[in-house]
């Protein structure tokens, strides 16, 4: 990792800050992978005026995700929560019933599990172990 002094951080980018504090470079858990193809379509939605919600590049997607599949159907979401909530409903969790979930994960997994009705939210039973895995 690399390490400078805040002095010299600011002094590279432009910005105030106290000299002699120590600033780490940031890590990005997922950085950007963003290219001329993304900034062409991009521009291409702007043009044709259909930004958001839907379109035809949004529906072409589910098109071509269904024949892919094999399916009649694909729906193309929002977010990763929408979906866990689709695939709920679709199931027909609800009042009462009982969801296993994993105990370290995003908070979408959990709120989508309440959010179509009071069901209960069981994480896995701790394995115990002779010492820490890890």
């Amino acid at each position: 990792m690399k390490v400078r002094r805040l002095g010299q951080w600011h002094r590279e980018h432009g910005s105030a800050g106290t000299a002699g504090t120590i600033v780490r470079e940031r890590i990005y858990l997922s950085p950007p992978d963003v290219g001329a193809a993304e900034e062409d379509a991009v521009a291409a939605a702007v043009r044709s005026g259909w930004v958001a919600p839907l379109g035809p590049e949004v529906e072409s997607f589910e098109r071509e995700l269904a024949a892919v599949t094999g399916r009649r159907h694909a729906v193309a979401l929002s977010s990763g929560t929408s979906a866990l909530h689709l695939g709920l409903l679709n199931f027909g969790v609800g009042a009462g019933d009982v969801v296993i979930t994993a105990s370290l994960t995003f908070a979408a997994t959990a709120n989508a599990v309440v959010v179509p009705g009071p069901s209960t939210i069981t994480p896995p039973a701790a394995v115990p172990t002779a010492k820490p895995s890890w």
